[in-house]
């Protein structure tokens, strides 16, 4: 089965071609998350796709696509086929592909969290160093106030006169 798709480019409409493919999960690509598809050859394919969807990972969904020599292209977001799902060992496959990507970006976050903590931190220190040696609640307010306008102010470019 064959349907038309509006391509990203502006070349005009594309000839699609209706396939059964079988949802991989996820994998990670230039430490991105992008979507795992298997085609009816068995070939994996990597898809970063605008909307996301909840597939289920070893069963089957139609997808259009464009294929031109090596190259494949998904029109749109693949819709569930039915039908049941792969065979088991396709699927702890997919499974275990699934959850080591899923660990791998878990651990790609925490080290973006945890180095965008330390450069904070350590930007911090030398104010923490100074409030520290702060007694009374009147010099806290002030201080706290002061450091408060100086993060406003820089938000806001300072106006050029123009009007």
């Amino acid at each position: 089965m064959s349907g038309i798709a509006a391509p990203d480019d502006e070349a005009g409409p594309v000839a699609t071609t209706e396939e059964r493919w079988i949802y991989g999960g996820i994998r990670v690509l230039n430490g991105r998350r992008i979507h795992a598809w298997i085609d009816p050859h068995g070939h994996e394919g990597l898809y970063q796709l605008k909307r996301a969807g909840n597939w289920a990972i070893g069963c089957y969904y139609t997808a259009q696509v464009v294929r031109t020599g090596e190259a494949t292209r998904l029109y749109g977001a693949p819709t569930y086929a039915g039908g049941g799902h792969a065979p088991d060992e396709v699927r702890r496959q997919l499974w275990a592909k699934d959850t080591a990507a899923r660990t791998r970006l878990a651990l790609l976050a925490q080290e973006r969290n945890q180095a965008r903590r330390n450069a904070i931190d350590e930007a911090l220190e030398p104010l923490i160093t100074m409030a520290r040696a702060v007694r009374t609640s009147a010099d806290r307010d002030a201080l706290t106030a002061y450091v408060m306008r100086r993060l406003i102010s820089s938000w806001y470019p300072p106006h050029d006169g123009g009007g």
